[in-house]
Order: structure tokens, then sequence, then C-alpha cells
């Protein structure tokens, strides 16, 4: 069979398999892309949210320790008060929706 081929048909053989590696090769990039777009969503959508969710605990451990340390020391209590009052502002702040783009 590749006897009876001459330069011409191979010329157009390899230009239609060039062809087809360009198609090939086009249709994975967009796949790429478009892997690359939902990836973005996912941590857009759930990554920041998930740190949002970190800071609020750390602000309740933080209401938690303030609490303890007015137990035990009593002349620091208005402090501790103080700082619990602004962290449950910035808890409600936090878990209200607003986006925080820190």
């Amino acid at each position: 069979m590749l006897k009876n081929i001459n330069i011409k048909g191979l010329f157009l053989i390899v230009c239609l398999m060039s062809i087809f590696s360009m198609i090939t090769g086009g249709v994975s990039l967009f796949g790429m892309k478009q892997s690359n777009d939902g990836l973005r969503t996912v941590y857009l959508d759930r990554t920041i949210c998930v740190e949002q969710l970190s800071e609020i605990k750390a602000k309740l451990l933080s209401n938690r320790l303030a609490v303890a340390n007015s137990l035990l020391f009593k002349e620091e209590t208005t402090k501790n008060i103080d700082l619990i009052k602004q962290n449950i502002i910035d808890i409600v702040l936090k878990s209200s929706g607003v986006k925080f783009n820190n």
C-alpha cells in the first residue's frame, strides 16, 4: 500500500494530520479554560466563606477567653466586656453576608 503513495499523497496525509492535531489542541485548550473558570468559581464561592468562618471562630474563642479572664481577674472585667461587645459586632457583620476583601 505504501509503495503506491506518491509525494503529493504523503503531503496530503501530513497536512490532514497537522490540521487534526491543531483541532485537537484547540479543543483541549478550550476544555482547560472552562476547567479553570469552574475552579475559580469554586474558590470565590467557597474558600472566601471558609475564611470568614475561621475569623468568626477566632472571635468566639476570644470571647470565651475574655469571659474566663474576667472570672479570674475582676479588675479587667470592663475591658473584657468591651472586647466581647466589639467581637459580637464583628461576628454579626461577618455573618450578615457582607463580603470583605481584606
